[in-house]
């Protein structure tokens, strides 16, 4: 339907203006509606239109009101009972700005074009994505078209449909989020970059190796994303603006819920790294150093897609991949990565001025990268980041990933196991052990458990005559603390017997405590002892020697006094397997079996911190005193 009708608004004195574009004088009838209302009419009336002057009409203050706030209004023209045109009006004083950009598959470009729409929303924006590169990686494309709606288009053979929507949005600004000679032909080109265009052509790149030497069509003014850009475009005389990615402040999550969530263990080290892969983004090299990590609790984690067009180059890498090394894809939760994992290794080679490191500095994580000469001094000063090169980078993250094991704050559980409250040597032991709950890193609990005065009628782990009550009483409740007390907002859970004493100071426990977990994790140790390594009744030697650990414990492969005994995550899951499918027995053997048979490593300390008080023993039913404690 051809318009028969000009319409304009003066928003100077408020009102519309309307005459006939061509034909003779004629009366019409004319309505203003919104449909948001109903069909609220704010103005009707049958007026005498005219080609050679305008009449002017002025809604009613509910009209006006709502016009200025933004609403969508509709002029209906009507002729002889029916309706000849209507015309859709708007107050958005918003500019019109039409981005244009190469693809949407996920990448730096399509998240700067994200973040751009998220961060000005005084615009009125429309997208145009050139090629449509499949429906594998669109995470970024799908939040695009949900922020602008119907403003989304998607050309397909047809690359000329860009000039029909270009008619048809009459936008004030075009922006190309690539120099346009890189991906549109210079037939479409020429239509656009006229001489008599009513709108402004702006460009950016995110190529590190663009060349102005290729530009044809000068826009009105370049908005680069760095300044290594606007330097090497400056040749070109044309106005330049940086608009830099942010690097914002976000608040980290909890560490132990966040990877969880993510299915990945608290007590392990975690290190990140992110981007298609790519010999650029030179993923090969943060794998390679990944195997001299192999028998520790470090694990790297690898997200982006792994598109058909590089497969030449990380087809081989999975080939080979390290059993630390998690290859993750293209994912929609990279926050949840970016909030909790430990640090971020950066191995490019080739960029310009990459997103994903602002990401990661606005999560707070280190980052470990190369000072690339297109980054200038952007980094320099920044306290997060450590610079690297081929001869440095082994020693670096070395000794990166060993001062977040000496800096990492580990929760701690003490189920203190008790049976006689009111008893002298009980009420010693909680004295001595209950101070280590001070530490607010460590909750301290007492698990009362009834003696038991009888033998159960269920099989043993082993014939022996010689099982008390008490023995079957002790199994049990080591078994509850570790299937009901542990929970998984604990990194390491602490079993003390009834008449353990601790004979250092808690400081002392504490430093010791702290030094015990990194080495059970970096070694994969899943029992410790606090304990004795020698038979405290007679003296003689239990616990062997096998491998040192530093200066101050070893590997062994028995362990018989449970006064104090630690246990990380992954041993806590492991028992909770082996208590469903061994039968009871003393308890010490028990843990030596299952560790053992299952050739799960245990450690003890070269000399003891906890030991057993004299006193009543309720599985012996007798007062003990034991020869090792009086030689101390």
């Amino acid at each position: 339907m051809n318009k028969q009708i000009n319409l304009e608004y003066n928003i100077a004195d408020d009102k519309f203006y309307l005459n006939l574009k061509f034909g003779q004088d004629t009366n019409k009838t004319i309505q203003v509606y919104s449909q948001m209302d109903e069909f609220n009419f704010f103005f009707t009336g049958t007026l005498t239109l005219s080609t050679k002057y305008k009449i002017w009409i002025s809604l009613s203050d509910e009209g006006k009101k709502q016009f200025k706030n933004g609403e969508t209004m509709f002029f209906r023209i009507i002729s002889d009972k029916k309706i000849e045109e209507e015309i859709e009006i708007s107050n958005d004083k918003r500019v019109k700005v039409l981005f244009i950009t190469p693809h949407l598959s996920t990448g730096g470009c399509p998240q700067y074009l994200l973040k751009k729409l998220e961060t000005f929303k005084d615009m009125n924006p429309f997208v145009v994505e050139f090629s449509f590169l499949g429906d594998a990686y669109v995470i970024q494309r799908n939040k695009i078209k949900e922020l602008v709606k119907d403003n989304f288009y998607s050309l397909q053979d047809n690359k000329d449909e860009l000039l029909d929507i270009i008619d048809k949005i009459h936008p004030d600004i075009i922006h190309f989020e690539e120099i346009p000679e890189t991906f549109i032909s210079p037939l479409i080109l020429e239509k656009i970059y006229t001489n008599d265009r009513k709108f402004n052509i702006t460009e950016t790149t995110h190529g590190s190796e663009t060349s102005p030497a290729d530009k044809i069509f000068l826009p009105d003014r370049f908005i680069f994303c760095s300044k290594y850009s606007q330097h090497i475009f400056k040749s070109l005389n044309v106005e330049s603006t940086i608009w830099e990615y942010p690097i914002e402040d976000y608040i980290r999550p909890d560490r132990t819920s966040t990877l969880k969530a993510l299915n990945l263990d608290p007590a392990k080290i975690h290190i990140l790294n992110i981007g298609l892969f790519t010999a650029g983004k030179n993923q090969g090299e943060l794998i390679e150093l990944a195997r001299n990590y192999i028998h520790e609790n470090v694990e790297f984690h690898f997200i982006g897609n792994q598109a058909s067009n590089f497969e030449s180059y990380w087809s081989p890498l999975m080939e080979s991949l390290p059993k630390n090394c998690k290859i993750w894809g293209e994912r929609n939760d990279v926050d949840k990565f970016l909030g909790s994992c430990d640090l971020f290794y950066f191995a490019s080679i080739l960029e310009l001025n990459p997103l994903v490191i602002k990401e990661a500095l606005s999560w707070k994580i280190p980052v470990i990268m190369r000072n690339l000469r297109t980054y200038g001094d952007s980094y320099m000063n920044n306290p997060l980041v450590t610079f690297i090169d081929d001869d440095t980078k082994q020693n670096i993250l070395k000794n990166a990933i060993t001062k977040i094991q000496n800096e990492k704050t580990y929760r701690t559980k003490i189920v203190h196991l008790v049976s006689e409250l009111n008893s002298e040597i009980e009420l010693k032991s909680i004295e001595s052990v209950s101070k280590l709950g001070f530490f607010d890193d460590i909750e301290y609990t007492i698990h009362f458990n009834t003696p038991t005065l009888k033998l159960p009628n269920i099989p043993s782990l082993y014939k022996n005559n010689n099982l008390k009550p008490g023995h079957y009483g002790c199994f049990e409740a080591f078994r509850k603390a570790i299937v009901e007390d542990y929970t998984d907002d604990f990194d390491f859970l602490i079993i003390c017997e009834r008449d353990c004493f601790l004979e250092k100071d808690t400081a002392h426990i504490h430093a010791l405590l702290q030094r015990t977990y990194y080495n059970m994790n970096k070694f994969g140790i899943n029992y410790f002892s606090f304990g004795d390594i020698d038979d405290l009744d007679c003296g003689v030697k239990q616990s062997d020697r096998l491998i040192d650990i530093e200066d101050f414990a070893f590997f062994t492969n028995k362990i018989i006094g449970l006064q104090f005994i630690i246990f990380n995550r992954a041993g806590i899951e492991f028992l909770k397997q082996q208590f469903k499918t061994n039968n009871w027995y003393g308890m010490d053997i028990w843990f030596n079996h299952v560790f053992n048979e299952n050739k799960s490593p245990m450690g003890i300390l070269n000399e003891r911190v906890a030991t057993q008080l004299n006193g009543y023993s309720l599985i012996d039913q007798k007062e003990k005193r034991f020869l090792k404690n009086e030689k101390k």
